[in-house]
C-alpha cells in the first residue's frame, strides 16, 4: 500500500506498507505446540514541506505476527530505528 497526502500547510506526507506471508513454524503455548503463520511488515513514512523537499524526516519499521491456528495473534515483533519491542501469548485461561 502506498499513500500519499498534501497537507494544506504544504507538509507532504509518504507511507508506505508491505505485508508478506513469511513462513510456517510452531510456537509453544500452555505446554503444547500451535502451528503458526507468520507474516512480515515492512512499513516506512517520509515527512518533508512540497517546497524544501531536499530537508526530510522519516521512520522505517519491521514487524513480524504470528498467527496461531484456532487462537489468532500470538506473538508480536516490532523493530525500528529507535526501539524493539516483543510480546508473546505465554498463557490460556478459561474465564467463568
Amino acid at each position: 500500500m502506498k499513500l500519499k497526502v498534501i497537507t494544506s500547510g504544504n507538509t507532504v506526507l509518504k507511507l508506505t506498507s508491505e505485508h508478506t506471508f513469511s513462513r510456517e513454524d510452531t510456537l509453544e503455548i500452555n505446554g503444547r505446540n500451535v502451528p503458526v503463520a507468520v507474516f512480515k511488515d515492512h512499513t516506512a513514512t517520509k515527512a518533508w514541506h512540497r517546497f524544501i523537499p531536499f530537508y526530510s524526516i522519516g521512520t522505517n519499521h519491521t514487524a513480524e505476527r504470528y498467527y496461531g491456528k484456532n487462537l489468532g495473534l500470538v506473538k508480536f515483533t516490532n523493530n525500528s530505528e529507535s526501539e524493539e519491542s516483543e510480546w508473546t501469548l505465554v498463557e490460556i485461561r478459561k474465564i467463568e
